[in-house]
Order: structure tokens, then sequence, then C-alpha cells
């Protein structure tokens, strides 16, 4: 093992590289390995594990901890979840209970919703923010949520959920930029219990002009042309 290693060392590739060995006070045990006397240390984690770390890893910086602060494995702090929730504004109150999927290797999160009910919600969706609630108070669809009273089963998302389909797979174009704007056309212009949304089929867009809100009045059924959603 070279001689020139101190404690100093040490503490200098700690500062530099910011890893998450403890560096104690006084020189870690150490030895040396093979015929070129390679340095190792055994030092302690953060989680209290305790490995045998090569001086060249710590001194270009690749190795930061045992594994419980990689990219992959890190488990996030309270703060981090409770910040994504605010930027997609999302209905979970956060916990530190995780397990993986044995299967999927995926890792999920024991979440709690505002309306009392507890699931287990990937961490991937919850990190895109795909996942804004549990099934009662909102509905996936792509990367956004519509919460609330606009569940899946609604006829306004069912409607919006469809003109995406054709927008996406079959070339369609789209006056209505999101969710929230054909909402309030919706509500604007003849949506109501028992309406039915329709629109002009041959004409590949949709616009105010092409689709409509329609009701079946008194048992008469006012069925312009065109498909049906």
């Amino acid at each position: 093992m070279p001689k020139y290693l101190e404690l100093s060392d040490l503490q200098r590739a700690q500062k530099k590289h910011k890893f998450h060995w403890k560096i104690p006070d006084t020189m870690p045990p150490r030895k040396t390995v093979g015929e070129k006397a390679t340095a190792y240390f055994e030092l302690e984690c953060v989680c209290k594990t305790k490995r045998w770390v090569r001086w060249g890893a710590l001194s270009n910086g690749l190795s930061g901890s045992c594994g419980c602060h990689s990219k992959k494995h890190r488990v996030p702090t309270l703060l981090e979840m409770e910040a994504l929730i605010l930027k997609h504004g999302m209905l979970w109150i956060p916990t530190l209970l995780h397990k993986t999927n044995k299967k999927t290797k995926r890792r999920l999160f024991w979440m709690s919703c505002k309306c009392g009910k507890r699931v287990w919600v990937r961490w991937g969706r919850f990190q895109q923010g795909g996942h804004k609630g549990c099934r009662s108070c909102g509905i996936r669809i792509g990367k956004g949520t519509y919460a609330n009273e606009y569940h899946s089963k609604h006829p306004i998302t069912s409607a919006w959920r469809n003109i995406n389909f054709r927008r996406h797979f079959k070339g369609y174009s789209v006056l209505w930029e999101n969710f929230e704007q054909f909402k309030d056309w919706s509500l604007a212009n003849g949506y109501g219990p028992g309406a039915v949304f329709r629109y002009t089929w041959k004409q590949k867009h949709f616009t105010p002009e092409t689709c409509q809100w329609y009701r079946i009045v008194a048992g008469f059924q006012a069925k312009p042309k065109g498909g049906h959603i």
C-alpha cells in the first residue's frame, strides 16, 4: 500500500466528490490486495453498512455509497415527494413505506389519497405525475389525470379520450389543446344529463363547428348526420 495515504487524503476526497461514506476522525482500517498493493479502506455508509472500498474508487468519485444512494435504488425523502405532489397537483399523502414488485422489479410506495383510500403507487408514474389520485378521485389518461367528478366513465372524459385516440392514431386535428378547454366548451354548448357527443366524421378534425352535444327530449331523438362517441 502506498505510504503517502493519510486521513487528510480521505477527507479531501469526500469534500470533492461528496460521497456517502463516513470518514472517521482517526485513520480507518486498511489493507492491500494483489501484487500492485491496491489500497482498500473499511468504511461505513450512512445506512450503517460496512464495506471495503478501493482507494482509487474513492479518489475518482466512482464509489459514492454502498448502493443505497444510487439513482436507481435511492429511497426518496418526504420533502422530495411533497415537492412532486405540489408540482403535478396530486392528491396523495406520501409515506416512506415501499416494496419492490418481484415480477416487474418496479418500486411501489404505500400512499394515502385525500379521500382516505390507501393504495400502492408505482414510483415511476408518481414522478411523472401520471397517478394524481386513486381511481375514485381521478383517472389516468396518458401522462395526465383528470380528478374530482370527471372520472373514467364520465361522458366528457370518455369523449376526450376518444378524440385523443383519433388524433394520435388516425391523424385527426383537434382545436382544443387540453382537457380543461374541451370541458369548458362542453359545459357551455349543450352538455347535460343524457347528452351524447357527436361529430362530422367526413371532416377529419374536431372543432366547435364539427362537434356537438345533443340530448333525447321526450322520446324524440334529434340525430344529426355524422358519427358519435
